[in-house]
C-alpha cells in the first residue's frame, strides 16, 4: 500500500508529537508536503481522532471481529459492506475532505486489503473531482442480511 500523508499524521498524532515536529521529520524523510497541508491534515486527524478513534487503531491484517460487523438489512443482497474513510484535499479550495466509500464483498477481506481495493478504486474519481487522495482509514463493517437469512 502506498504511503499516504495521512498514515504519517496519524503515527505522528498517536505518538504525540506537534505538527512542527511531525512536520520536521517527514520532511527529513523525503516529504515535499506544503506547511499549509499538514497543519490543516494533523487538525483534521485531531478531529477524528475524538470522534472515531477505533477507526485508527483497529489491525490491518486482520478482517473485523464479529464484535465490529453490523447488520444491515437487505432485500436480497448477501455478503459484507466495509466502509472506508477515503481522505482528500481538493485543488481548487485546498479543504481537506472525507469521502466515504463502500466495498461489497462475499468474504471479509483485511482492514488494509479493503483500504488498498478503496483507493485503487476511487483513483479515478478523485482525478475527476480535482481532488488529491492523501490517504484512508477503515470506518466500519456490515452484513448484509435478507429476511429469512440467520
Amino acid at each position: 500500500m502506498a504511503d499516504f500523508p495521512l498514515s504519517a499524521a496519524i503515527r505522528a498524532v498517536k505518538e504525540g508529537l506537534s505538527a512542527n515536529e511531525s512536520l520536521r521529520q517527514l520532511r527529513a524523510a523525503g516529504s515535499g508536503v506544503r506547511r499549509a497541508d499538514w497543519l490543516a491534515l494533523m487538525r483534521e486527524v485531531r478531529d477524528q481522532l475524538e470522534v472515531n478513534a477505533t477507526g485508527f487503531s483497529r489491525p490491518g491484517n486482520r478482517v473485523p471481529l464479529a464484535s465490529e460487523i453490523f447488520i444491515m438489512t437487505t432485500v436480497i443482497e448477501t455478503g459484507f459492506m466495509q466502509h472506508i474513510d477515503i481522505w482528500v484535499k481538493s485543488h481548487e479550495t485546498g479543504e481537506i475532505g472525507i469521502r466515504p466509500y463502500s466495498i461489497r464483498t462475499d468474504d471479509l477481506m483485511t482492514h488494509d486489503d479493503a483500504i488498498e481495493t478503496a483507493l485503487d478504486q476511487f483513483a479515478g474519481h478523485a482525478k475527476n473531482y480535482g481532488e488529491t487522495i492523501l490517504g484512508a482509514t477503515y470506518h466500519s463493517t456490515y452484513i448484509l442480511n435478507p429476511p429469512g437469512r440467520v
